[in-house]
């Protein structure tokens, strides 16, 4: 076990890339707004369908390039230089659009163009002076641990003390390296204050008992039997593995390589539903879960009333289960089944013919319309209508030690409906191999996520739940 604290740097926050977001869209905005005023006059003569048009869509798709290109313009890790120049690629990658938008609707004669290339410029400038103000900013606040991961080392060789080092002088990156383990050392040792531990194996102990968040293997690539065991054991737990490369030629297929302080390193378990993507799912589950709520007032009213009649009870079904990251969470449902006793010594799991679902019940479950107070989960930002399903926390329990990679399932929010279910793994799982199907599909979804992956699955769910009821 670790002999010190290692999580005392670490307090996390939520996401900045929605504050960022915002803050390049008004920076852009306030520039043009600058520009007008010196170059034309006053703003309050703008002119609504040429000007502010153009400087409304100018500073929104601005706002985007600046999320969306390139690894992200505050990511972890980036050197002053590389941020700089995704901040000045995105300006001028939005600027070219604005241009070409505006000879394609004919409206380039209604601008001058001048005040779009000094706004251009002036964005630039102010895009790159804000950003060394909020590195500065950054720097001080992860100084004091706020937006910081904790991070821990496996293996202690040349490229292990590098990159310590780098890490260590970029203090505003935001990692807090709080352990190395390596067995070659002696027991207590320690480099640039972090201490040297031995004992691997007590890794995934040290992640549950802790909240180390990412793990790096920085072993060379001959020691494949100990990188493969390392990966099998911490795959069991929530934190990402990175692996830093002792050759930095080398390429590995359907792994994504980031950079971190100028090493690449090969991301065996991040899921891409991170950073401007993860905004993006979120703004869209939480609009899609308010329209379903509102509109389906009087449906859900007459639902509840028919659950309440059916059997004693309470309408909802409420339990704790695994959420984002291995939080526990609060899942709601309609009630389908009479109240019982819980077994403690197995999972409860509910079969086809279950005679503890009351006939409503068995409607709610065929066309999955008990699914439907998640909703509340989703609008909460618990959970997302599509992700891999929750499990209830004693099959959890059951299963992630005869599965591998089982736990990877909790590195993204947990869904209403997933790629498992609409492939036909839905249900009962009352072997083996049927959850493991299921967690395959599920870890497929966390690699391959895209939006378009979830409006399919969105239309599928619709279709199998509603016109073919039978078909889970």
């Amino acid at each position: 076990m670790i002999t010190r604290p290692i999580t005392t740097a670490a307090k996390p926050a939520p996401s900045l890339t929605l504050p960022f977001l915002v803050l390049n869209v008004c920076t852009t905005a306030g520039v043009g707004l600058f520009v007008y005023w010196l170059w034309l006059g006053a703003i309050s003569k703008m002119p609504f369908d040429a000007y502010i048009a153009t400087l409304t869509a100018g500073s929104i798709i601005t706002g985007i390039c600046l999320g969306v290109l390139g690894p992200g313009s505050f990511s972890r890790g980036l050197g002053l230089f590389q941020i700089f120049r995704h901040a000045l690629g995105s300006i001028t990658l939005a600027f070219t659009i604005l241009f070409v938008a505006l000879a394609l609707t004919k409206r380039a004669s209604e601008v001058s163009r001048a005040w779009l290339l000094i706004w251009a410029a002036g964005t630039g400038v102010s895009v790159v002076l804000v950003r060394l103000a909020l590195i500065a900013g950054l720097r001080m606040l992860r100084n004091h641990g706020f937006n910081c991961k904790e991070v821990v080392i496996v293996g202690f060789g040349p490229v292990c003390r590098a990159m310590i080092d780098r890490v260590t002088s970029a203090s505003w990156s935001g990692f807090h390296i709080g352990a190395i383990y390596d067995n070659r050392r002696r027991h207590g040792d320690s480099y640039n204050g972090i201490p040297i531990l031995q004992g691997v194996d007590s890794l995934p102990e040290d992640i549950e008992s802790g909240r180390i968040q990412e793990v790096w293997i920085a072993l060379p690539v001959k020691a494949e039997r100990l990188i493969q065991r390392i990966v099998d054991d911490v795959g069991e737990t929530t934190a990402t593995i990175r692996f830093i490369p002792d050759a930095f030629a080398m390429r590995l297929h359907q792994h994504r390589v980031s950079e971190i302080h100028g090493f690449p390193m090969f991301d065996l378990s991040a899921s891409r539903i991170v950073g401007f993507n993860r905004m993006l799912k979120e703004a869209i589950d939480r609009v899609i879960a308010a329209i379903v709520l509102l509109l389906g007032g009087p449906v859900y009213l007459l639902i509840a009333l028919l659950v309440k009649l059916s059997s004693p009870g309470p309408i909802f079904f409420r339990q704790q289960r695994h959420g984002w990251d291995g939080r526990l969470v609060t899942i709601y449902k309609f009630r389908t089944m009479r109240v019982h006793e819980t077994p403690k010594d197995r999972p409860d799991q509910v079969g086809r013919e279950d005679p503890r679902v009351t006939g409503i019940g068995n409607f709610l479950r065929r066309t999955s319309l008990d699914e439907i107070p998640q909703f509340i989960n989703v609008l909460q930002g618990r959970m997302s209508i599509v992700g891999p399903r929750p499990h209830p926390i004693e099959l959890n329990d059951a299963f992630r030690s005869r599965i591998r990679q089982y736990m990877r399932r909790h590195k993204v929010k947990p869904g209403i409906t997933g790629l498992a279910q609409v492939s036909g793994w839905r249900g009962e799982t009352d072997s083996l191999q049927k959850m493991r199907k299921r967690v395959q599909y599920d870890l497929y979804y966390i690699e391959n996520w895209s939006l378009g992956m979830d409006a399919r699955i969105m239309g599928l769910t619709l279709l199998k739940g509603f016109v073919h009821p039978n078909a889970f």
